[in-house]
């Protein structure tokens, strides 16, 4: 047994617990299944231990809620994109593509937006599949801009 690690070895049971519970809760409640559903119940373990402390509704961070992902994401690809960039605040892209994935599905799902089939798990692949229905930003031509190539002539 190694000495000065009980720490570590404490935290690591919590987040076991965690997940388990959520595996459970997960098996319970939602009628995903499979892979789908394993992927959820991580996604929703990895949020507690890394994302609730700074985005849970009483929080500094703004909540994750579905009008916010409606108004600031085009698809789940975007979403997973600026997680896995960004997140956690302290400590970008610290965590696997795996813990990236099932975070954003879990996000997707708990605001009823994953749209994927229920065994399904939410993927690189896929993620662009899941439309939030935010459109690309465009910039509207500016009519004071002289387009290049046309000469300026000063009015006189």
């Amino acid at each position: 047994m190694l000495r000065g690690h009980g720490a570590g070895r404490a935290g690591w049971r919590v987040l076991l617990v965690v997940a388990l519970l959520a595996v459970l809760a997960a098996c319970e409640q939602d009628e995903r299944s499979g892979e789908g559903a394993q992927q959820l119940a991580w996604g929703e373990a990895t949020f507690a231990w890394h994302c609730a402390r700074c985005h849970a509704a009483d929080r500094s961070a703004p909540a994750m809620t579905s009008d916010t992902l409606l108004t600031t994401y085009g698809d789940g690809l975007d979403l997973y994109e600026l997680i896995r960039a960004s997140m956690p605040l302290d400590a970008p892209e610290t965590l696997s593509d795996r813990d990236y994935l099932a975070v954003t599905a879990y996000l997707l799902d708990r605001e009823e937006l994953l749209t994927l089939p229920p065994e399904e798990r939410f993927t690189e692949g896929n993620a662009a599949l899941v439309d939030l229905g935010r459109q690309p930003f465009e910039l509207e031509p500016d009519p004071e801009v002289i387009p290049e190539g046309d000469p300026v002539v000063p009015d006189d």
